[in-house]
């Protein structure tokens, strides 16, 4: 099962943002890709294939 998200309540949880980057990171791995840094925060460059994809999560705010 899918790790669920949770909404941060202290200082030292992760925020959405990173979470939704952990997840993105975990079935970008189990589907047999890779992933290559990024320099900028919450940012994933996903190699597959000889394809290159990159993804960046960002927090919206209301």
């Amino acid at each position: 099962m899918p790790a669920r998200l949770v909404h941060p309540a202290g200082p030292s949880d992760p925020s959405l943002a990173q979470q939704v980057s952990d997840l993105c990171r975990e079935a970008v791995e189990a589907a047999g890709g890779f992933l290559v840094p990024h320099p900028e925060e919450h940012t994933i460059i996903v190699v597959f294939g000889g394809q290159q994809v990159t993804i960046t999560v960002e927090a919206r705010h209301h």
